[in-house]
């Protein structure tokens, strides 16, 4: 009877340290995603660095969080089919922590040129591009029947750092533009996290044998694919003038401080976390009208920035924007997944991240074009506008064409 006991206790005692051992791996995974987006997080320095660097162009000053998505693109690609295989997830996920780290801090105790800064930003995007197996990673780590639940929790983990970028970046930037990039010290807890406590999954089987929606294995991957690809990049293009812009319209229309320009980002990222949580019961509504729809709210929300000279217009635009861009973006991954063959989910879901992170890049010489159009007292101004334009009128476009896409 008591080595019953004794043999009970020890099941306990195995199960309590199996079930810390997976909530410690899954923090490691989830500070993975809350410091996935390094190069990205210093929207609200941009005016600040323009001032500092006169003699730098706009558009390469607004690159400051555009390169290095450009640069984790073809990285993600590289190393994708050598991750847990060749290369373990652990290394991968330190190296990218430190790559990322180094890039993000060295600017601010040493920065002789802005060359020398973009190529700080870009070592920072070698480093997000080991990142991006992070889903990989965590599918792989989870039990299959919560999967959802903890891809939720990591595009939480996401926003939540996207949330606390803008004010403190901002509030950072007031002492001096290289200030903001300490906001990249978050980076030190996803290091030590994934060294000490990060697990290397178990072979398991390929998520796209066990995912549902597909067409038939061995097919040809739809030329809608390909659109929603095109499609991604011009969104996020067109969209992203509104984020790397808004320092620069606080202080032209003198609408408040860095710190006023980094809280009104925040407030897009609140808007992009209440759309994740809101996706589902939106596509059960409006169906095959949701990406459409989403994407007229997305051109609403730029008018208003556009239309009112206010902060609180500010806020309550971008507030928009991040809901209904969130959701256009999701729909556009789900529609993509659902129209690729077995065997090629990956790759499918690959063209759609790839083209969100050249619409990053290119969002830069987009304000360019629509000022030479539009020529606003305000640069961002042209861009604000011509991408409320672009949204309405790629929104027309997936209205009408609604059920090719959701086929």
């Amino acid at each position: 009877m008591n080595k019953q006991n004794e043999g009970m206790v020890e099941e306990m005692d195995q199960a309590k340290k199996a079930k810390v051992r997976f909530v410690l791996n899954l923090a490691a995974i989830l500070s993975i995603y809350f410091f996935s987006g390094p190069g990205t997080y210093e929207n609200a320095a941009i005016q600040a660095c323009m001032e500092a660097w006169p003699d730098a162009a706009a558009a390469s000053i607004r690159s400051l969080v555009t390169i290095s998505s450009v640069v984790s693109v073809p990285v993600m690609l590289l190393v994708s089919p050598f991750a847990g295989k060749r290369i373990r997830y652990r290394t991968l996920m330190l190296s990218g922590a430190i790559l990322a780290l180094a890039g993000g801090l060295i600017p601010f105790f040493y920065a002789p040129s802005w060359n020398f800064v973009l190529a700080c930003r870009a070592l920072m995007g070698v480093g997000a591009g080991f990142f991006g197996v992070r889903s990989a990673l965590l599918f792989q780590s989870v039990p299959a029947e919560k999967r959802d639940r903890y891809v939720g929790y990591g595009n939480v983990a996401v926003y939540t750092a996207s949330l606390l970028a803008g004010p403190v970046c901002g509030l950072l930037t007031e002492r001096g533009w290289q200030f903001s990039f300490l906001f990249n010290c978050i980076g030190l807890v996803t290091a030590v996290l994934v060294l000490l406590f990060l697990k290397e999954p178990e072979p398991a089987e390929s998520g796209e044998e066990t995912a549902a929606g597909g067409r038939e294995a061995g097919g040809k991957i739809s030329v809608w694919v390909y659109i929603l690809t095109i499609l991604q990049a011009l969104m996020t293009g067109t969209k992203y003038p509104l984020l790397t812009g808004m320092s620069t319209l606080f202080s032209g229309r003198q609408m408040g401080s860095a710190a006023m320009a980094g809280a009104a980002i925040s407030a897009y990222s609140v808007g992009a976390i209440l759309g994740g949580l809101l996706l589902s019961p939106i596509k059960k509504r409006l169906g095959s009208y949701a990406m459409a729809v989403n994407m007229f709210g997305v051109s609403v929300s730029m008018l208003a920035v556009f239309a009112i000279p206010s902060a609180a217009g500010a806020f309550a635009g971008a507030f928009l924007c991040g809901m209904t861009f969130n959701l256009s973006y999701a729909f556009n991954q789900i529609h993509a997944a659902t129209l690729a063959p077995k065997g090629k989910m990956a790759f499918c879901s690959a063209l759609i991240f790839a083209a969100n992170g050249a619409g990053v890049y290119i969002s830069s010489y987009f304000i360019d074009f629509c000022q030479s159009i539009f020529r606003q007292n305000i640069d961002v101004e042209s861009g604000i506008l011509g991408g409320a334009l672009c949204f309405l009128s790629m929104g027309l476009f997936v209205l009408v064409f609604r059920k090719q896409i959701e086929e």
